[in-house]
């Protein structure tokens, strides 16, 4: 590929990965007040905080879930068929998916709602392929830079989409919006992309032969992740890592409420703060660190020290101290999600970057889909949770992939010495 169209292709990639955590964090500030504020009859009015923490839990769980089990296949079809025509389906399958998220808030059916947020994560099980899209056109010299500028567009998606989420869905400030509107909003712009990336957009791959569709790949790349004899230890650590830090940001809402009675506007700002953050860290101030040190070194410290910063959150007791608490966190955290897409690059070959990065997906959607089923009753009964078992596990992420670490170190190093 042309060394300018590699750019404009690089460029299209990361419009889609912003849209797609653009329409992840649409729906962080709404869930909370659909399911708990009692004056909205998504729910009964007597239903109980468990209830509702369960069935949001539920609402959050479902995306991953569909991931889990599409991003192994589109992975793989993408490694044969090509990147574009997955890509293209995925967006597809998002705009359908938000014409669907309106109907169900307008109408108020939570069956509607949950019919969104399956088909939303067949959308969003094709940021395996993008992945897959940026290591052909990315050299070993740009990969880790390039896997930070795609992090740094899913940063600044997540800042502008609880914003706009919670914007938006105020009538307060527009007397015709409401929790439909960044749904509306959210159609548009992925409309937008599909037909630019329909346009524009260069295939990266060269195809191979085809394999049969398996609906059960999800499951048996799981089964891979444990038995992957240099990477198993490390899924193992990514997988409690994600849960924790996945459980408290999806949480979090509810933690906010009952701290700082936090609104919905409210809880949108905060995660645009942090979104913001995020996304400047990972597209500017991590470059030296992962210029200098090595992903495995830079891991250890990010997944220890961001478990045990995130315990912090509990000594706040005035919001205003967010501004200063959540750029040290997010920095922190910036670290981790593409040193961690590099890391698992680097254990695969030429021919199976689709099917190892699949197999990483489906670790981080296998803990979005346990951590909200797991302890979304949980929540609604006790509102600190988030905090509470999101360090928690973090720490034991963390742990886990320091021991494997320095247990890989020191086999690579008896080996080099043998020979």
């Amino acid at each position: 590929m042309e060394p300018m169209q590699s750019r404009f292709s690089f460029f299209l990639l990361l419009c889609v990965a912003f849209l797609d955590f653009m329409g992840v964090g649409l729906v962080f500030p709404l869930f909370a007040t659909l399911l708990f504020d009692p004056n909205i009859p998504l729910l009964a009015s007597e239903t109980s905080g468990a209830i509702r923490g369960l069935w949001m839990g539920v609402l959050i769980a479902l995306t991953p879930l569909i991931q889990f089990f599409f991003s192994p296949i589109l992975g793989s079809l993408s490694d044969q068929k090509g990147r574009k025509p997955m890509i293209l389906w995925g967006l597809a399958l998002g705009l359908i998916a938000y014409v669907i998220g309106i109907f169900g808030v307008q109408l108020n059916s939570l069956f509607l709602l949950i019919f969104y947020r399956a088909l939303f994560g067949v959308s969003a099980a094709t940021m395996t392929v993008i992945q897959a899209s940026l290591v052909d056109i990315s050299t070993p010299q740009t990969k880790a830079r390039n896997f930070a500028l795609y992090n740094m567009a899913l940063g600044t998606g997540f800042t502008l989409g609880p914003f706009l989420g919670g914007r938006l869905s105020d009538s307060s400030l527009v007397s015709w919006f409401d929790f439909s509107t960044p749904f509306v909003l959210g159609a548009l712009f992925t409309g937008l992309n599909l037909i630019l990336l329909y346009w524009k957009y260069r295939e990266t791959r060269e195809l191979s032969d085809p394999i049969p569709i398996d609906l059960l790949r999800g499951i048996k790349q799981a089964k891979k992740a444990i038995q992957h004899p240099t990477l198993r230890f490390a899924f193992l650590g990514f997988f409690f890592f994600l849960f924790g830090w996945d459980f408290f940001l999806e949480f979090v809402p509810i933690s906010l409420k009952s701290l700082f009675e936090y609104n919905t506007s409210e809880i949108g700002t905060f995660y645009a703060y942090k979104g913001l953050i995020y996304a400047i860290s990972v597209g500017l101030l991590i470059r030296p660190f992962i210029k200098k040190y090595l992903p495995g070194k830079l891991l250890v410290f990010s997944m220890l020290s961001s478990g045990v910063y995130l315990l912090l959150f509990l000594v706040i007791k005035n919001p205003f101290y967010f501004w200063f608490y959540l750029p040290l966190l997010n920095f922190i955290l910036a670290l981790f999600y593409p040193v961690a897409s590099t890391y698992v690059s680097n254990c695969a070959t030429e021919n199976n970057q689709g099917e190892i990065l699949g197999i990483y997906h489906s670790v981080q959607a296998l803990a979005l889909i346990l951590s909200p089923l797991c302890s979304g009753s949980i929540v609604g009964a006790y509102p600190l949770m988030p905090i509470y078992l999101g360090s928690a596990m973090m720490v034991i992420g963390g742990s886990v992939f320091t021991a494997n670490h320095a247990w890989t170190k020191n086999l690579t190093q008896s080996i080099d010495e043998e020979s």
